[in-house]
């Protein structure tokens, strides 16, 4: 992992120079402070706040659908607030694992932490691709969009029923890493599956507003109804492709390339590869402060405790 991380690096510097020496005679849009529609960055951080919300709810739930254990608002933002963090440095699986050991300090058992952490990613994943599928549905022109979109429709019925099935699935593999390992329950409820599920459409959504809003923060651009709900999914494609490539740190070139694909077929090139760079440092910056907020919150209720003044 280590090799391909390295690898991917030089490759990404690579493609950074060659980007360069391609754009550069593009005319990229001037921003001044004249010309940004401070309104819509309002509404671009009412929708971050909204995206820690859904995020923050979405993963107590699934906790507590998967362990029983309640955790209350603070530990629950506290823990995707690592997650967050923790897919820049050292990379998404030490994110995950991040989080499972401040599961662990609220004394929830291993499995209990593999099960939760399991359903979150897995219905996160299936809402994600089910919001992606119609930008891509409208962005295609073979008879393949018409495949993704019925495969988007059916998994709205299937993967709810069939979660049983993928647990066998899991565990099987889990026990070519540990022999002695027992059997792990890693399904829920169907009434479940479609609370998440409800919740992380929502947080997708959310995250794709971010976008439309920055865009219309810091472009003079008029867009559709259908336009502004297409680049809200574009968001979610790109995330994907970027949660794909375990290589990539934070989804990095590969999430950039793939959305500035998706909204060059609605926008110029050159703003699409301005708002791209915008959106990314945007939800960097956000992470960061997710992360601080996480850290003032934890000391705050650690200065607190008996014994500790």
């Amino acid at each position: 992992m280590v090799t391909i991380k390295r690898f991917y690096l030089l490759l990404l510097l690579a493609s950074l120079v060659y980007a360069l020496s391609t754009t550069a005679d593009l005319n990229l849009p001037e921003i001044s402070t004249l010309s940004v529609n401070y309104i819509m960055l309002g509404w671009a951080l009412i929708a971050q706040i909204a995206f820690w919300a859904f995020m923050t709810i979405g993963w107590r739930l699934a906790v507590y659908y998967a362990t029983n254990h309640k955790i209350n608002i603070v530990d629950s933002f506290s823990q995707v607030s690592l997650l967050l963090i923790g897919k820049y440095i050292p990379g998404k699986i030490w994110g995950l694992i991040g989080r499972g050991a401040a599961l662990k300090e609220l004394r929830i058992d291993t499995r209990d932490i593999i099960k939760c952490t399991y359903i979150e990613q897995f219905i996160s994943i299936h809402a994600g691709m089910v919001i992606g599928a119609i930008g891509v549905f409208f962005v295609l022109e073979s008879f393949l969009k018409w495949i993704v979109l019925f495969t988007a429709f059916i998994s709205l019925f299937t993967l709810p029923a069939l979660n049983t099935h993928f647990n066998h699935l899991i565990c099987r593999f889990l026990r070519l890493f540990k022999k002695t390992l027992e059997p792990l329950e890693l399904s829920i409820s169907h009434s479940h599956y479609t609370a998440l599920f409800t919740w992380y459409v929502l947080e997708w959504l959310a995250i794709g507003a971010i976008m439309l809003f920055l865009i219309l923060g810091f472009l003079p651009t008029n867009l559709t109804p259908l336009e502004s709900v297409l680049i809200i999914t574009f968001a979610a494609s790109g995330m994907l492709a970027g949660f794909i490539a375990l290589f990539a740190p934070g989804g990095i070139g590969i999430r950039e390339s793939v959305i500035i694909y998706f909204l060059s077929t609605i926008i110029p090139l050159e703003n699409a590869i301005l708002v791209v760079v915008i959106y990314r440092l945007w939800l960097t910056a956000a992470d960061i402060v997710a992360g601080a907020l996480a850290l003032s919150c934890s000391s705050f209720r650690t200065s607190q405790e008996p014994g500790r003044h």
